[in-house]
């Protein structure tokens, strides 16, 4: 009885408000291939997956292996690239020790060529100056060579001018031309001194020329004291004749007579020379006279 109480329709709706239905039992489904994780419509739980797609297939494992190649060929990149660059710092180790080698050679070689200029430079002029040497030589023992022989004082007497002679020889080999000669005669105290100036310019002197002289030719000369005629302006003069106390002098030893000359001329090569010579003369043998300084005037060129 209670049994069809329960059957009775209008017994079961109520049940059916208060609780909620079972789920009907749903057949599982075919895997779907666009489902990789093999999760169904439901999202129920599969107690039998399928296996999943092939990796090889899938855009995610081909960026990973492109990614791992780009890395490793970035890292064969750079070993290559550190290598050369330690094959270029060493080259370039090299090639600075090369240009320091270089340049320590081009120093070395400009000294060795300033050396050798400086060599060539001094044979050169070793050589100019012999052959300088050798036609200067030729040219000595060729050349006109003046001597002045003295002839000796005259005249020393009160009222007359003191005369002096004196001879010019060429003994070179060759003519002398343009000849002049200066000669000056006077009287001098006999004291003793330390020099002694021998002008010709501004002192009454006898001035002479010749043409040419040539070999072993002599030509005599004679010239008197002088003296400049007082007021000239021209430096006109006339022979100074020896007064009574000069000639006094001269006796005592107190004076003695000086004769200086100097000859003027030129050779065959057209070179200029000189001969120059001083010669004293006193009147009384038993006196000294202080006249080193005339005969250390004697000398002659060397041109």
């Amino acid at each position: 009885m209670g049994d069809r109480e329960n059957t009775d329709p209008r017994n079961h709706e109520p049940q059916q408000n208060a609780r909620a239905p079972l789920p009907a039992v749903v057949a599982p489904t075919a895997p779907n291939p666009e489902q990789p994780h093999g999760e169904n419509v439901h999202n129920g739980s599969e107690t039998n997956p399928e296996p999943s797609e092939k990796w090889f297939k899938t855009p995610d494992w081909w960026m990973v292996i492109l990614t791992a190649f780009i890395l490793v060929a970035t890292i064969i990149t750079a070993k290559i690239f550190h290598n050369q660059f330690k094959e270029m710092r060493n080259q370039t180790g090299l090639l600075n020790d090369g240009a320091k080698q270089a340049a320590a050679d081009s120093v070395e070689a400009v000294k060795r060529v300033e050396k050798q200029l400086t060599i060539a430079k001094q044979e050169s002029d070793a050589a100019r100056d012999s052959v300088k040497a050798i036609q200067r030589q030729s040219r000595q023992d060729q050349r006109a060579w003046l001597e002045i022989v003295p002839q000796g004082t005259t005249n020393i007497s009160i009222g007359k001018p003191v005369g002096y002679t004196f001879q010019i020889v060429n003994k070179g080999k060759t003519p002398a031309t343009d000849l002049v000669f200066e000669m000056v005669v006077k009287l001098i105290d006999n004291i003793p001194r330390k020099t002694f100036v021998f002008r010709y310019t501004g002192e009454p002197r006898l001035i002479g020329t010749t043409g040419i002289l040539n070999p072993q030719e002599p030509v005599t000369r004679e010239a008197g004291s002088l003296e400049i005629v007082p007021g000239s302006t021209n430096g006109q003069t006339n022979p100074h004749a020896v007064t009574k106390e000069e000639f006094q002098r001269l006796v005592n030893g107190d004076y003695f007579v000086i004769a200086y000359v100097r000859i003027r001329y030129r050779d065959i090569f057209g070179i200029s020379h000189w001969s120059k010579f001083c010669e004293y003369s006193g009147v009384n043998p038993s006196r000294s006279y202080y006249a080193q300084w005339c005969t250390n005037y004697s000398s002659v060129d060397n041109n």
